[in-house]
């Protein structure tokens, strides 16, 4: 069995909730180093190849393949990191408090989403803890639905409950959960949803990092069609290892007769949000499939 398979099934889950659970955070972080280096080093997995080919787009086509080596050892290292902390913490609030930050800029988003005064699409990276951040947004009250990744497998089932919490409503993506998300805008209301998370089957390629990638566009014709206000939330990971969530300004849209060059133009408005906050270290970004699929095999 692949080591990402185990990882990302339900016995995966399990021993790695239970590992979070009785590790303390330097024995927990070094075994989440020398999984990290172990995962990055098998070259032949797709997942490997795939955060390999993204590091090596969005670094602009020139790293060497030992630099390459050690960037997605560090991304594998890091998003382990994020999993202990995240499964560790998730269900003590206080603890989160201690690891977590909410910028002004996202706390003033939260009573917007309980008095559902105004339609807000929120659209998120798989960047840096991105899990036990929202965890953080949810607990100081952020209501909303998520749109999560369609048709989850057992594993992928199990790591929802760990997110469901009162104030959200978790749908996977499908027909009715798109409407549903429809109807909560429409009432004013907060959805939330990733958006770097590759959709290989759509005609039309937002170019991200110069290059026309896979990512989704979907999420924006919702907005224009709801009139919703669109921001990107972001979460860093600082020097101490605590993590900040922040949110960006309202994303501009604008209108065009023809609604292909509209959705491209208004979700590579997003996208230049997102490039800039991902180039500021790679290390944290863990999208575990290829963004630009043409060029999977292009990358040393």
């Amino acid at each position: 069995m692949k080591i990402q398979d185990l990882l990302n099934g339900p016995l995966g889950v399990l021993a790695v909730l239970g590992l979070s659970r009785v590790l303390p955070p330097r024995l927990g972080y070094s075994l989440a180093d020398s999984l990290g280096r172990k995962m990055a080093a098998n070259q032949a997995s797709p997942m490997v190849r795939a955060v390999r080919s993204n590091l090596w787009v969005a670094g602009g086509c020139t790293a060497t393949r030992e630099q390459l080596d050690e960037l997605s050892a560090a991304v594998f290292s890091h998003n382990g990191r994020t999993l202990y902390d995240f499964y560790r913490n998730f269900q003590n609030p206080q603890r989160i408090d201690r690891l977590v930050t909410l910028a002004p800029s996202f706390s003033q988003l939260i009573p917007v989403s309980q008095a559902r005064s105004r339609p807000q699409l929120l659209v998120m990276p798989h960047y840096s803890n991105f899990d036990l951040t929202a965890r953080s947004a949810t607990n100081h009250g952020l209501t909303m639905q998520v749109l999560s990744y369609p048709n989850p497998g057992r594993g992928y089932r199990w790591q929802n409950r760990m997110r469901q919490v009162k104030n959200i409503t978790l749908t996977p993506i499908s027909i009715s959960s798109l409407r549903q998300a429809m109807h909560t805008l429409q009432a004013g209301g907060t959805v939330f949803t990733g958006m770097d998370r590759p959709y290989e089957d759509s005609s039309l390629h937002p170019v991200f990092f110069g290059r026309p990638s896979a990512l989704p566009v979907g999420y924006i014709r919702m907005a224009l069609k709801t009139n919703a206000e669109v921001r990107v939330v972001l979460c860093r990971t600082e020097e101490n290892g605590h993590y900040t969530l922040t949110a960006s300004d309202p994303v501009p849209l604008e209108r065009f007769s023809d609604p292909d060059k509209e959705q491209l133009i208004n979700v590579e408005r997003v996208l230049s949000i997102v490039q800039t906050h991902l180039s500021q270290d790679l290390s944290y970004w863990s999208m575990f499939y290829p963004v630009w699929p043409d060029l999977l095999s292009d990358a040393p």
